[in-house]
């Protein structure tokens, strides 16, 4: 039976515990946690036989370690190894107001703890899966500048080791996560923005993939990428064509054609051009493609059959169409594969069945045979975390990756991955402990990485215990097809209309702050420091209010935040006051001439689209 009171329904609360981490400590039976409070109010804690507190001064120890582990820190962010009694966390919420994540390893002491300890808390995040740890503090650290505190109950180290280095791993993770976002939208950015104005006129002429409606709900739906273990198995998914809808990542189309499975819908997002992964594929015109608005244009001319539009959480134009139609954005945690599992999940379908998602190098190959890059190999260097890959065709291509060892499906040994795959790996295991929580979620790859919260199924016993009846998939895939959800282009045309005023406002102020940085730096370089307060305090005045308006559009920031980011230093030491000041002001002139640039790239591209819009509405279907 469940077990809730009052003290434990508000510490959920206070620690933002929901979801599949909700039912499970609600049901857990903790073994060997021993807590108790003495009579003179001291509290003690022992795990396993292990003690973690010592009761005749277990508040004031945890006072001074709390008081030492952040002094002279002002973190943006602090990590915390551990939940104990919640002494810690007290002591920390007393020293920061700034969001905490506590990261306990395992059910066990917080099960224990929070029906009978409560803890007035706010801002605060209760974690006990690595993959939600590293999106928590992704999410926060891919703000300018933001610094981390990591500290840990110091005897968790000991009692629990293992955790504890999955614990620091993760944060390293984290921070690779974010150096490969940070080089992803310096490297896209642009092409994102136009090909966003490219693709749109084309794309409103289909439907969401929401005018599906409750279609497939209740349905299995399969998401097939192109790991090396799709091999193995993918002759059974044969069985499910008619049973379940299948869903293939761009990689994966060339495989399965050749086995003679063709997939329902296709995915693809990325923006560069990828017609290589599909040159020479029969039977596009049978598989309806599901783009990001800013793939390659190209991709749109393939030959699929049709289109079905989705969204995308954290690019540009997102909340156009989250405000103009109601269109809740899809959490694609950066991989075509995360994307395709959240619209899966969208469509309610049941369950959700992973195949081909090694995440790993599974067999040291990268791919599926018959991938597009099925005849790379890797192998791990032996004295230094790399691997090197090379391809066996007539490519000759080789170079080296970075390497991790992660846990292999079915829990028996490890396999070969690296961080890119690893942080995919980390995004699946944070869905099934959130927003999918309440979805049955299978892992049947039957090999790769292990996903955590995924049950692990071989994929001729998932067939046939939820694809064993006939689903005329292809006629509802056609009603949705035709529904006539067409998509009103002036509501789209008046949200454009408005950002792009919000960046016309940007550029002017932008002017007004580099023409005022302009004859700061003059009177500094010069010497002229008697009356260049007034001229700074204008300047000030001019970046407050152009930091107001930038953080109204996400276009803008897409377009030149990363490089804004680029600009700022940490100067160097001894630098006197004044060199400072010149620093700063240049600084700011910089940032100044970034937004006048990109605000008129912007304006350039979007006003004929908001302009082409505003005139029409619902544009005649047509079809690639």
């Amino acid at each position: 039976m469940a077990l809730t009171n009052e003290t434990l329904s508000s510490n959920f609360k206070n620690l933002q515990v929901g979801g599949a981490l909700r039912r499970q400590l609600e049901r857990h039976e903790s073994k060997g946690v021993i807590w108790e409070i003495n009579s003179e109010g001291s509290p003690s804690l022992n795990i396993n036989g292990q003690p973690v507190y010592h009761p005749t001064a277990a508040v004031a120890m945890v006072a001074q370690e709390i008081n030492a582990f952040l002094e002279n820190q002002n973190p943006d962010l602090v990590v915390f190894f551990g939940l104990g009694l919640g002494l810690h966390l007290q002591f920390l919420r007393l020293k920061t107001q700034k969001p905490i994540l506590i990261f306990e390893p395992g059910l066990d002491v917080p099960a224990s703890v929070l029906p009978k300890i409560k803890l007035e808390t706010e801002n605060v995040n209760l974690i006990t899966n690595t993959g939600q740890l590293i999106e928590a503090a992704g999410e926060i650290l891919t703000k300018v500048h933001c610094k981390m505190a990591v500290g840990a109950i110091i005897p968790y180290r000991k009692i629990y080791p293992e955790a504890f280095d999955e614990f620091r791993l993760a944060l390293e993770q984290v921070l690779r996560n974010i150096e490969i976002n940070q080089a992803t939208r310096a490297h896209f950015s642009s092409d994102w923005i136009s090909q966003l104005g490219q693709n749109l006129p084309t794309l409103m002429q289909f439907s969401p993939i929401s005018a599906l409606g409750n279609s497939f709900a209740g349905k299995p739906g399969i998401l097939v990428g192109a790991g090396p273990s799709l091999d193995q198995n993918i002759d059974l998914l044969k069985e499910a064509k008619g049973r379940s809808l299948i869903c293939a990542v761009h990689t994966a189309v060339m495989p399965l054609v050749k086995a003679g499975v063709i997939p329902d819908l296709v995915v693809l997002i990325e923006s560069q051009d990828l017609d290589r992964y599909f040159m020479g594929v029969q039977h596009l015109d049978q598989m309806i493609l599901v783009p990001s608005a800013h793939t390659s244009p190209n991709h749109l001319q393939l030959g699929f059959k049709s289109i079905f539009t989705i969204s995308m959480a954290g690019q540009p134009g997102t909340d156009w169409l989250e405000r103009a139609y109601g269109i809740s954005p899809l959490k694609s945690g950066g991989s075509v594969a995360c994307t395709a599992f959240s619209m899966l999940h969208q469509l309610r379908c049941e369950p959700l069945i992973l195949v081909g998602m090694d995440a790993a190098y599974t067999n040291n190959r990268t791919h599926a045979g018959q991938a597009q890059t099925g005849p790379c190999r890797v192998k791990k260097n032996p004295d230094s975390p790399t691997m090197s890959f090379t391809y066996l065709d007539d490519r000759g291509e080789e170079g080296q990756w970075d390497a991790q060892m992660v846990p292999a499906w079915g829990g028996e040994g490890t396999v070969l991955t690296r961080a890119i795959f690893n942080s995919f790996r980390h995004w699946f295991e944070s869905a099934s402990q959130t927003w999918a929580s309440e979805a049955t979620l299978i892992n049947a790859t039957e090999g790769g990485a292990r996903f955590l919260g995924f049950e692990e199924m071989s994929l001729a016993d998932t067939l046939a215990q939820y694809a064993n009846q006939d689903l005329p998939v292809t006629g509802l895939l056609e009603e949705g097809l035709s529904s006539g959800n067409q998509l009103d282009s002036r509501l789209l045309g008046k949200e454009i209309q408005d950002e792009i005023n919000t960046v016309s406002k940007a550029m002017v102020v932008a002017s007004k702050a580099e023409s005022t940085a302009s004859l700061a730096l003059k009177k500094l370089r010069s010497g002229q420091l008697s009356n260049i307060q007034p001229t700074l305090d204008k300047l000030a005045g001019h970046e407050t209010q152009l930091r107001q308006l930038t953080v109204q559009t996400y276009l803008l920031n897409t377009l030149v935040g990363h490089r804004a980011m680029s600009l700022t230093s940490v100067p160097p030491a001894g630098m006197d006051k004044v060199g400072l000041t010149i620093q700063s002001v240049e600084t700011s002139r910089k940032i100044s001439r970034l937004v006048m640039e990109g605000g008129q790239e912007l304006v350039e591209i979007f006003t004929p689209i908001f302009n082409s819009f505003l005139q029409n509405s619902n544009p005649e279907r047509n079809s690639t």
